[in-house]
């Protein structure tokens, strides 16, 4: 596990892991949120290559955070770097 200093945001997947310890299990998270068990475990781990594109990401971390009943775009905006690319010259 990472440790984060004072001034230092917890990634999404540690905020998601710390709501979730002592209330659900792996299994109850994925089974609320129709994913696979590997899939809730890569969020929790930041683990994000072998998942869909980053909107599919975005949604998995919004939907993991308000099923744990905390604030989703806190959440998202803890990720360094951001999941979504930014968007290129067209």
């Amino acid at each position: 596990t990472t440790e984060t200093t004072g001034d230092e945001t917890p990634s999404p997947g540690e905020q998601l892991r710390k709501a979730r310890r002592g209330k659900l299990v792996l299994e109850d998270v994925a089974a609320n949120l129709n994913l696979d068990v590997h899939v809730v475990r890569a969020l929790e781990s930041g683990d994000y290559a072998g998942l869909p594109g980053p909107a599919f990401i975005r949604g998995y971390l919004r939907a993991y955070a308000r099923l744990m009943e905390i604030d989703d775009v806190q959440v998202l905006s803890s990720e360094k770097p951001p999941v979504h690319p930014p968007l290129g010259s067209v």
